[in-house]
């Protein structure tokens, strides 16, 4: 993927959207928000894709190089893009431990509308609130596989921009 970002920076337009966040659009379908270090770089990216008629913009993969991670790098990315797009859909089953901990952190501090969808049943919807420091939602937002056996949910959360008052 490091490739790919490298070629898209070559041959894509690029516009600063944030302080030290950059993104380009890579088709009609594909935005890539990035961070690049002092030498140009990009050290951390945010790919999104958007299938056809979606409002939203879908996380595809989010990376930071490891001698990059701890610097706070995937929330700036995602703030950016949410700020930038107005909505952002993340599946709920692929968040790690640390991708969990920021939602939990942008839910704490309200700084987007966040639900949960079951994409499955479109009728399916939940707000999102957090207790305690774990998140309180009517859908299973994150099920740890037990088997191999397909869910009979696709619970993902999805991240709506505040108006600015």
């Amino acid at each position: 993927m490091h490739g790919y970002v490298l070629n898209r920076m070559r041959s894509c337009v690029s516009e600063k959207v944030a302080p030290k966040v950059w993104r380009m659009q890579s088709g009609q379908t594909r935005r890539i928000y990035y961070i690049c270090d002092d030498a140009g770089w990009p050290v951390s990216w945010l790919y999104l894709t958007q299938r056809k008629g979606w409002a939203a913009w879908e996380v595809a993969q989010i990376w930071t190089f490891p001698e990059h991670r701890g610097k706070g790098h995937a929330e700036t990315l995602y703030k950016a893009a949410i700020n930038s797009d107005g909505i952002l859909l993340a599946s709920g089953n692929l968040h790690t431990q640390y991708s969990q901990a920021m939602w939990r952190s942008f839910i704490r501090r309200r700084l987007f509308n966040v639900w949960a969808q079951d994409f499955k049943n479109l009728t399916s919807t939940a707000l999102v609130d957090i207790e305690e420091d774990e998140l309180e939602c009517e859908l299973p937002i994150y099920i740890q596989p037990s088997s191999w056996k397909r869910p009979s949910t696709d619970v993902r959360l999805l991240a709506l921009r505040k108006d600015k008052k």
